[in-house]
């Protein structure tokens, strides 16, 4: 009877040893995901259908220290080659810390760089080219093991038409935007953008701008409108329209002006209901306000007072430029959650103009060149 109870155990234990095996492999088995680039950031999708690539993670051992992971474009032509962390691989996207060579390629089939990577930073030599295969900008990164992160400088640069205009760290670079257009100019010192860089938006033609850095740091910036010869400085290159700390104290103090109309009876969900529609002129005054669903003109006048009894709107400002911007707000609370936090936040848009014409993507300092 022991001696049957030990087998079953000895088969019971050796079963459990082989299905785990099975799985084992089965989760370090070649793996693909489809990827659907949103903006600067990632998401894997169901199927090549919504993707823009695909990521293929091979087979791998848990003892190997790195493993290279492809992407593929759609057409089947390469995207990257990147050797990854096998410590560090997530499995849901299958990719996880750099470490070695990471190469890209254009959908073309040109290259587009090539990076040297250590526990996912950028270490070593990095080069950068052009959609032509033409060089255009050669970076020495080193990593600050005491504040966790790497120091960049550019050691060349190339412009467009194949012009090395930066040498050795000292020189002139270049910005351009997805069609090769300049935004963007100004000098290179000791590998760091130092000095004045001049500027033009591609959405407000008759504007010019300079932005000043200090190794790599942004300073200030100065800006001119061409058409007017206003000049102005700021130090954003865009604030939005704001008067309160943010969109839910402004909601709160709104809805503690509110004062109901006599003879209508509105309940909390009502009031949650409700959205409100107005304009921030240049000067920050409140105009062409008004409801997105029609309401009684009792409750409107009553929505009309509550936003006078609220702080002064200052207006969005691009390139120190005050701008005319068109708001949208809910009056109710929805919850937020971060981490463990548990707040409230409050849907709203914001679309500033310039000249009645809406701007399009909102420009941000260049932190580094790339």
């Amino acid at each position: 009877m022991t001696l049957s109870r030990l087998l079953k155990k000895e088969i019971l234990l050796f079963l459990l040893c082989f299905l785990a095996k099975i799985c084992d492999a089965q989760t370090l088995g070649t793996k693909i995901y489809y990827v659907k680039s949103t903006g600067f950031s990632q998401m894997i999708v169901p199927s090549m259908d919504s993707a823009d690539f695909k990521r293929v993670l091979p087979p791998f051992n848990k003892e190997d220290k790195v493993v290279e992971v492809k992407e593929i474009y759609l057409d089947g032509r390469l995207k990257s080659v990147t050797q990854c962390n096998t410590a560090f691989i997530n499995l849901y996207t299958g990719i996880g810390e750099y470490n070695g060579k990471r190469i890209t390629f254009y959908p073309s089939g040109t290259r587009e760089s090539i990076c040297d990577y250590t526990d996912g930073k950028k270490n070593g030599m990095e080069y950068q080219y052009y959609k032509d295969g033409k060089p255009r900008l050669v970076v020495k990164n080193q990593i600050n093991y005491i504040y966790r992160n790497y120091d960049s400088k550019i050691i060349d640069f190339y412009d467009k038409g194949g012009n090395q205009i930066c040498k050795d760290g000292n020189g002139m670079a270049i910005m351009y935007d997805s069609d090769l257009l300049a935004i963007l100019k100004g000098p290179i010192k000791n590998g760091k953008m130092d000095g004045i860089w001049e500027g033009l938006s591609r959405d407000i033609s008759d504007v010019k701008y300079q932005l000043i850095f200090k190794d790599n740091v942004y300073q200030s910036g100065m800006s001119n409108e061409l058409t007017t010869g206003k000049s102005y400085t700021f130090t954003a290159l865009y604030v939005p329209a704001h008067n309160e700390k943010d969109i839910v104290t402004f909601v709160k103090k709104f809805r503690k002006n509110l004062k109901i109309p006599e003879n209508t009876i509105l309940n909390t969900k009502q009031i949650d209901s409700i959205a409100i529609y107005f304009e921030i002129e240049e000067n920050g005054a409140i105009t062409h306000f008004s409801t997105i669903e029609p309401v009684s003109d009792k409750l409107l006048n009553a929505l009309k007072l509550a936003i006078d009894h609220c702080p002064k709107w200052q207006p969005a400002k691009i390139y120190g430029i005050p701008l005319r911007t068109q708001i949208a707000v809910n009056l109710g609370f929805q919850q937020n959650s971060k981490f463990s936090y548990i707040g409230k936040t409050v849907e709203n848009y914001q679309i500033p103009l310039y000249r009645g014409i809406p701007l399009g993507a909102i420009p941000i300092i260049p932190k580094e060149l790339k």
